[in-house]
This record gives C-alpha cells, structure tokens and sequence, in this order.
C-alpha cells in the first residue's frame, strides 16, 4: 500500500467510501495534502456540527413550499387565460399588477417575518414570472400596441410589434436578475436564461426584417450564444461575490445551449457540425475535472452520449438491429465510463493540480 493509502486508513471510518476515494485521488494530484486530507475525514466523521458550516438536505417542508409556489403561478396564470378578454385595458392592467406586486409584496413579508426566506423567495419568483404579462399590459394600454396586432402592415409590425417582444424579453431579463439580487435565491434566474434566449433570437429576427415566428439557424446560432453568454456568467458568479449563483447559471446555460445545438445538427446533418459538438462536449467533460462541477459533467457526458446514439440509431430500422445498437451503445457508456474513472479523471487531477500550484518565487540576491 502506498502512503496516500496508509494515510487515509489511519483515519477515522466515516462511512462513506466516496469521500474516502475522492480524498485519496486529491491527495495523489497534488490537490491537498495527507494532513489536510485526514482534518477532512476527521471532520466528516464527527457529524454534524456547526449548521452554518454544513449543508442540510432538502426537507419535506421544502418540497411543500416549491410544489406551493409553482400551484400560486399555475392558478395565477390560468384565471387570467381564462378570463383576460372579459375585462378591459384598464383591468388588464391592474390584474397584471396584482400579480407581480401582490406576490411580490407578501414574499417580501414572509421574508421578513418567517423564519425560513423560501416561502417569500417562491412567492417573489412567482410574480417575476408574471412581469411579461405586465409589460406587455403596459405597453397596450399606452397605446405603443393596439388591441389587434392584425391591423398592421409588414413594415409597422416590424417597428411596433417585434420591438415590443424586445422590450417585453429586456424589462422580464431586468427583473429577474434585479429579484435573484435581491433575494438571493438562484432559481429565479432561470427566468433569466429563457428570457435571454428568447431576446437573442429576436434580436436576429429584428436585425434581419424577419416577420414570421420561425426557427433560422441565425435563431439558433443566437440561442446557443446566449447560453454560451449564461455558462460565463456564472464562471464570473463563481470568482465575484455571487458564488451561490453559479450553479443556477451553469444549468439554464447548458440547457438552452444544448437544445440549440442538438436542433442544428439535426435540421442540418452535417459532419463538421458533429465534429464540433462532440469536441465541444468532451471539453466540457474535462472542464468539469477543473472546476469541479457535477453540472458541466452531467451536461458533457449527455452532448457527447446523446451524438454517439443518434450516429448509432440513425440508420438502424428493424427491432433487432435498434436493440443490438442500444446494447452496443450500453457497453460504451459503461466502458467509458470505466476508463474515465480508472485512468483519464486521475491524470486530469493531477494535470490540474500542478496548474493550480503557485509557482515558488526565487529570490534574487
């Protein structure tokens, strides 16, 4: 046994096999050392202490209050489908405002009076949700647009219409990162991201005269870089003074990224397109290695399993020859993934670790 083994043994058993392995493999690359590593396990093995310093697992209360929050916008957006046109301009648009600041002023209360803010954040996120009906309200009743957008020419509707839809995605984009702010609370900023996405392919619409609601693959190039724009933000989040929102952006970024991307190579099949995406996807696979983060590994493993299966399947008809592709492509995922664990995520720890090192300042006499 080597003495990463040696040490780890000599510590307390924590139970927790995982812990133990993924101390043992920082520990060869270079990442902590033998001492730091059994403060860990020790720490581990002591239970819970300080609750500040500890995370706790989601709680059934929890799981109430989002199931709560998403039943308040639900109900909210249903009695307004369905009873929108029986009111007018003018009660429209005081509906649309009880429902942002309604929401937002009694989430602002809880937060402020019970003891946990996730029953306020929720109600908050649910009237950030409702801020494009409220623009857009806004926006009729000042009469930048009519009560029918039908009464329009080509040229109106490009200068009124689509530039509403702009303003609309800017002000929900606005808000939503105003309310994460605010609250603290990540989940609101996967409004954000659809709202980021649907402003970047309006934007290409805009810029090329386009009327027509339809999906060009200027649309999608521009889905995939508003992703692309969504993953920095949170490389920033997580160097600034936002670290909690990181992960949040890293998942709304690699979503709208990934369905942009998987819709391009599908509508064009072609080969340099899949080459890049599946170096895109193992990129970010390794990316994970060095940051760390289970979102970047789940995202990568899913672009660059998802493009062997439709190569695999692409051309496979009958039952029999689909059941022999998904078994073939089975013993890939588990061999990879076999490989990765053994050979390539150690060499990538180690590689990162020396990076990671500070370079040691010579002295000059």
């Amino acid at each position: 046994m080597d003495a990463v083994g040696k040490t780890m043994t000599a510590t307390p058993d924590v139970s927790d096999p995982a812990l133990t392995d993924r101390l043992r493999r920082w520990i060869a690359a270079g990442l902590i050392t033998s001492e730091q590593g059994t403060a860990i396990e020790r720490f581990e093995a002591a239970g819970p202490g300080d609750a500040s310093s500890r995370q706790t697992p989601i709680s059934f209360g929890a799981v109430l209050m989002y199931l709560g929050g998403f039943l308040i916008l639900l109900a909210v957006t249903i009695f307004l489908a369905l009873s929108w046109d029986a009111y007018s301009l003018a009660g429209q648009f005081a509906w649309a405002t009880l429902a942002v600041g309604g929401l937002w002023l009694v989430g602002a209360i809880l937060r402020r009076n019970y003891r946990s803010a996730l029953p306020g954040n929720l109600l908050i996120l649910a009237g950030t949700g409702a801020v494009p009906l409220l623009v857009y309200t806004l926006l009729r009743l000042t009469g930048f647009l009519p009560e029918r957008l039908s009464s329009y020419d080509t040229g109106e509707f490009h200068s009124r219409v689509q530039a509403a839809w702009l303003i609309i995605e800017a002000a929900s984009i606005a808000a939503s990162v105003a309310a994460a702010r605010r609250t603290r609370f990540g989940p609101t900023l996967l409004l954000t991201g659809l709202w980021g996405w649907l402003l970047a392919a309006d934007l290409t619409r805009w810029t090329r005269h386009d009327g027509k609601w339809s999906w060009h693959d200027a649309d999608l190039w521009a889905g995939a870089a508003a992703g692309a724009i969504l993953i920095g933000a949170g490389m920033l989040a997580r160097r600034g003074r936002a670290p909690a929102f990181d992960r949040w952006l890293f998942l709304t970024g690699h979503t709208v990224l990934l369905i942009n991307l998987m819709v391009l190579g599908l509508v064009n099949d072609s080969f340099g397109l899949a080459l890049g995406f599946l170096v895109l996807y193992l990129a970010t696979v390794i990316a994970s290695v060095w940051l760390q983060s289970t979102i970047f590994l789940v995202f990568g493993a899913s672009g660059t399993y998802g493009l062997i299966c439709y190569l695999v399947l692409r051309n496979l008809h009958d039952a029999g020859e689909i059941t022999l592709g998904l078994v073939f492509i089975g013993l890939i995922v588990v061999f990879t993934g076999i490989v990765y664990q053994k050979w390539i995520e150690p060499r990538l720890l180690r590689l990162f670790g020396r990076l990671r090192r500070p370079k040691r300042r010579v002295a000059l006499n």
